[in-house]
């Protein structure tokens, strides 16, 4: 008989919280919004600014005597393509920080097996110092050498110098020095193996018994070492096919579009790069006693964290605006005898639907957005078995509901007088300019009525009278109130479906089943709150788009967050 495969013990056996080592936590989001994200706003809106503009004056100035102006001539300032490459190493400077104050403030806990001191640190950490000094050498050329087409191999060279060292560590020679927790004098391990035991010791939380059993199982386990090899190939291979796409990218496309293409082309290669990871199976836990019972698992509670979709959702929708051709403001009208309107009151001709603000959504979701989420609250709370069977967490919920509506009139419909949101408006310097009187004439900017009209009027008011906000930094209330929407009903749905993970937990079999009969209770109005929370958040989509300055859809985000700790705290 074949002998019985041997039972390994798990190696990740640590469940850390993503709030207990914060800064490391935070890393991936800094990862896509400085090495994707600013460098593409950064470039794009400068790009946006001058091209066009100079382009045409350029070329309506050339003559015989002056070359002829090129597609290329104001696609590239070497300043701006300078900022955006600095900005793309913050996030891999902000990891490697976090992880060596880690190494350094806590050796005990996460550092390798050999280390035998803290300023040591692990071969992770000094190989990703130097990836990063190599990922310098296009930005010092091409400063130097005007060559600003090299700009865009600062991530090729990073990934170049790992290559090599995979292919080095494909040769299992012996090793002159230690390497993390492998002794002087054996053989080389894959340059996978390394980065995963230094990233699960120490980024993932699983600090130095990790690494005993990871060291264990590569050298008990053939299949754990086959395994590690193929992955080095893969990624070895995955660099390959990336250096010759980016390479084909940017001497085959113009710079405008070779610069975002060269960054989408990366973040698709750490795509592949992470793809065979979610198909390779665990090696299950050692067998335990008949008599071991397993405590109940504690349902996952919702963090803070979750909050972040929202400044990225903006962000999504500022670099959309900024990049899509589709998402550019049209052109106004002209003035003409049937239109005598100055240029600030001219209709701009809406390219997309959403971009309308007499758009269906708009009107009947957005503009009562609050009695759509009263109904959406109601439903979650009177609806469902949960709530209904808890008196004491109704009180709560009804608790929170007082509190967000309080803060959503306070700043958008009254406020011992205009609303926050328009108080702020006219602190900032805002007035209702330009009002027309009852015979369709407009008024001119010194009119004492208009005066007035600046320091009483709110918003409402202001269009009705048919004026319009004028010099103060208007507030986004679309953002605030859609952010308020979903975030409150998106925690009170988690915080519900909790509540029924821990009343389901120890139910018999007869009780599950007579619940099922009634299953239809549970789910449509979970359904319900989610269509709300769905179309609020593509509403928010659309306002990052579409509405407001990035200043003003920030200055409504940060509103949110202070109202939304303070209903939290007062809850």
């Amino acid at each position: 008989m074949p002998a019985a495969a041997p039972s390994f013990e798990k190696l990740m056996q640590k469940s850390p919280r993503p709030t207990d080592h914060l800064a490391i936590t935070l890393g991936p989001f800094f990862i896509v919004l400085f090495d994707l994200v600013v460098p593409c706003i950064i470039y794009y809106v400068w790009y946006n600014t001058h091209h066009h503009s100079h382009r045409e004056n350029d070329c309506n100035a050339s003559g015989p005597e002056l070359p002829k102006c090129s597609p290329e001539s104001h696609q590239i300032n070497r300043h701006i393509l300078g900022y955006a490459i600095v900005s793309f190493g913050i996030g891999e400077l902000y990891i490697l920080i976090a992880r060596v104050c880690r190494l350094f403030l806590h050796p005990d806990e996460c550092a390798p097996l050999l280390s035998r001191s803290r300023w040591e640190l692990d071969a992770t950490s000094w190989v990703y110092g130097v990836s990063m000094i190599c990922a310098l050498i296009p930005f010092v050329i091409s400063s130097s050498q005007e060559m600003p087409i090299l700009f865009l191999y600062s991530p090729a060279f990073l990934l170049g110098f790992l290559a090599i060292l995979m292919l080095i560590t494909l040769v299992p020679f012996r090793i002159p020095i230690g390497i993390d927790s492998q002794p002087r004098g054996t053989p080389l391990r894959p340059l996978i193996y390394y980065a995963a035991e230094d990233f699960m010791a120490v980024d993932f939380l699983q600090d130095r018994d990790f690494r005993i059993r990871y060291n264990l199982r590569y050298e008990q386990s053939k299949a754990f070492r086959r395994m590690l090899f193929a992955l080095t190939l893969w990624w070895l291979f995955g660099v390959c096919v990336y250096l010759g796409s980016v390479s084909a990218v940017i001497w085959t496309l113009q710079f405008h579009y070779a610069f975002g293409l060269s960054l989408g082309v990366l973040f698709a290669f750490l795509g592949e790069g992470f793809l065979p990871l979610i198909r390779i199976p665990t090696m299950p836990p050692p067998p335990s006693s008949a008599a071991t019972t397993t405590p109940p698992t504690r349902p996952f509670h919702p963090s803070a964290a979750v909050l972040l979709i929202y400044p990225a959702t903006l962000i999504l929708g500022s670099l959309f605006s900024v990049l899509s051709p589709t998402a550019q403001p049209a052109s106004p009208q002209p003035s003409s005898a049937t239109n005598p309107l100055p240029s600030h009151h001219q209709q701009h001709v809406a390219i997309n639907y959403f971009a309308r603000k007499d758009n269906i959504f708009n009107i009947y979701f957005v503009k009562v957005g609050w009695a759509w989420m009263t109904l959406a609250f109601a439903t979650i709370l009177l609806a469902h078995p949960a709530s209904i069977q808890r008196p004491r967490r109704l009180l709560q919920a009804g608790l929170r509901y007082i509190l967000v509506t309080t803060v959503w009139y306070s700043m958008t419909q009254w406020f011992l007088g205009p609303p926050i949101i328009d108080r702020s408006f006219v602190w900032s310097g805002g007035r209702c300019r330009r009002t027309m009187n009852s015979m369709g004439e407009m008024q001119t900017e010194g009119d004492s009525d208009e005066q007035r009209l600046g320091v009483y009027l709110t918003a409402a008011t202001c269009k009705s009278a048919g004026g319009a906000w004028r010099g103060g930094h208007d507030v986004s209330g679309h953002v605030f109130l859609l952010v308020l929407i979903t975030a409150a009903l998106g925690f009170e749905v988690l915080g519900l479906m909790e509540a029924q993970a821990e009343s389901d937990t120890g139910t018999g079999a007869a009780e599950k089943k007579q619940d099922s009969v009634g299953g239809w209770r549970k789910t449509w109005p979970v359904r319900f709150v989610g269509s709300v929370i769905a179309l609020s958040w593509w509403m928010l989509l659309m306002t990052g788009i579409w509405f407001h300055t990035w200043f003003e859809k920030v200055r409504s985000l940060s509103r949110f967050f202070i109202a939304t700790a303070t209903a939290t705290e007062l809850s």
